[in-house]
């Protein structure tokens, strides 16, 4: 039988099967050998933004894939190209982080597009492309994007926030504003997933990094039932960080990890 990325660890754990193993460190010792020969030139996520060729990231992802024998590489870009392809105005400060003009009404809402979204991340499916026909073929590609909550904290607060006062209260305050903003990020992450899946990879992986941040009655209303946008036709896996308030939720919703029957 043909092995393909299919048929990669990776995926066939995702489908609740049995392989056999044979590979090499385990992933401390890994990311400790990484972290002490780092040697990386920094890319800015304004490689995205500003809409160049991508193929300096393919050479090393590669390299690294087989010099650790691993089952899958994953593709990250920023998870703020979601807000830069509906039209809002994002930048980078060095040493600082993101700045965004910040969504403060139903006028700003109204200028977000989703539609536009395939067009200008053209180059982000474009480099999914390229590093898929560099990698073996039993390796998995794994694509990437944040969710709609944690994308819409940097929309509305401007940037990073350590109390994430401001989205709370605006989502609170403009409930039904709110639910339009979260409805136009699921479209935009869909179509950014589907696109993806499209151009080669065969899992993926969203990043609802300040999921915990969300008070606990509205967790179902601004988290859970966006979930539904990572329901492709690949195994899909869910960080969050510190979301201990929902573990009951979490529970009952089974989002942590879903994948399809194989095909």
């Amino acid at each position: 039988m043909r092995v393909t990325a299919n048929h990669s660890a990776l995926v066939v754990g995702a489908r609740r099967q049995r392989r056999e193993l044979d590979r090499g460190e385990d992933s401390r010792r890994i990311f400790r050998r990484l972290h002490e020969e780092l040697a990386v030139v920094p890319v800015a996520p304004r490689v995205v933004l500003d809409e160049r060729p991508h193929d300096l990231h393919v050479a090393g992802e590669d390299r690294d894939v087989e010099r650790f024998q691993a089952d899958a590489a994953i593709l990250f870009s920023d998870i703020l190209v979601i807000p830069h392809a509906m039209g809002q105005t994002v930048g980078f400060v060095e040493g600082t982080g993101p700045r965004l003009d910040p969504i403060q009404s139903a006028q700003n809402l109204a200028a977000l597009d989703p539609g536009q979204t395939l067009k200008k991340l053209a180059p982000v499916f474009e480099t999914v492309r390229l590093v898929r026909a560099e990698l073996p073929e039993d390796v998995a590609l794994i694509g990437f994007s944040g969710a709609p909550w944690t994308v819409a904290t940097y929309m509305i607060e401007g940037g990073s926030t350590r109390d994430f006062n401001t989205v709370k209260s605006w989502a609170i305050r403009h409930r039904q504003d709110f639910s339009i903003m979260l409805d136009l990020l699921m479209d935009s992450t869909a179509m950014y997933l589907k696109a993806q899946i499209d151009a080669g990879a065969q899992a993926l992986q969203i990043f609802d990094t300040w999921a915990s941040a969300v008070p606990a009655s509205d967790f179902d209303d601004w988290v859970i039932n966006f979930r539904c946008i990572f329901h492709q036709k690949v195994p899909c896996s869910i960080f969050n960080l510190m979301a201990g308030i929902s573990a009951q939720a979490t529970k009952q919703k089974a989002y942590r990890f879903s994948a399809p029957p194989d095909q």
